[in-house]
This record gives C-alpha cells, sequence and structure tokens, in this order.
C-alpha cells in the first residue's frame, strides 16, 4: 500500500513502469536517500491533528443525530417503541461520518500535501501551492 500511494503521489512515471518495479524496500530506499529518514513521518502531527477533531466530531453528531431520530414524532410512529433501531444506527452514523468529514477536510488536504511534498532540485523541498 506504501508503494502504491507514494508511486500515485509522484505521478511521473507510467502505470506500467511503476507494476513492473513495484517494491517495498526500493522505494523505501529511495525515499531515504531523497529525503531522509524523518520524510516517513511527514504530515504525521497534521495527521494526530486530524484525526482528533474527527473522532470528536463524529460521536458527537452520531448522539446528536440518534437523538433526534428518536425524538421525532414521525419517525416513532414509524418505529415503534423500538429503543433500538439498525435503520436509525445506520443513518446517524452515515450522517455523522458526512458531518465529521466535512468539518476536518481542510485539515486532510493540508496532511496529503504535506505527505506529498517532495525534495526538488537543489536539495529544497517541492513545495505545491493551491
Amino acid at each position: 500500500l506504501f508503494c502504491c500511494v507514494a508511486f500515485q503521489l509522484q505521478g511521473m512515471q507510467s502505470e506500467a513502469d511503476v507494476l513492473s518495479k513495484l517494491s517495498l524496500w526500493r522505494e523505501a530506499s529511495r525515499i531515504v536517500n531523497e529525503e531522509g529518514v524523518r520524510a516517513f513521518w511527514k504530515g504525521n502531527m497534521v495527521t494526530v491533528a486530524h484525526r482528533l477533531p474527527y473522532s470528536v466530531l463524529n460521536f458527537y453528531a452520531y448522539e446528536k443525530y440518534n437523538k433526534f431520530f428518536y425524538s421525532n414524532p414521525i419517525l416513532q410512529s414509524y418505529l415503534g417503541n423500538a429503543s433500538s433501531s439498525s435503520f436509525v444506527h445506520f443513518v446517524s452514523g452515515g450522517l455523522a461520518g458526512i458531518t465529521a468529514a466535512s468539518a476536518t477536510y481542510p485539515l486532510d488536504l493540508v496532511r496529503t500535501r504535506l505527505a506529498a511534498q517532495g525534495v526538488g532540485t537543489g536539495g529544497r523541498a517541492r513545495v505545491y501551492n493551491t
């Protein structure tokens, strides 16, 4: 998976060329040689900073959507007095995921950009402008 992601981010080689040279160790040694060992953790702090608010929002939104659906009189008449409905949990989970992903997408974009930055000419970091 790591090799495939690294190759996708490069975008410099044809698909056939990438598949013929697919090697985890070769790609890992290329990264160490070109960018150093610290390159393996590029974007890690942003990933941690992304996952925390994502998880908080996901759990919070799930509980709020659950309460909304269970307190909705129209939905209650349809569901009856069931204390647990798979449909409500499914919809609440989906909406919570959409809410959390939408709210934290900018952090995910920053993480991806940081991870995708490589070393350009002259040993300077390649920077992707938006």
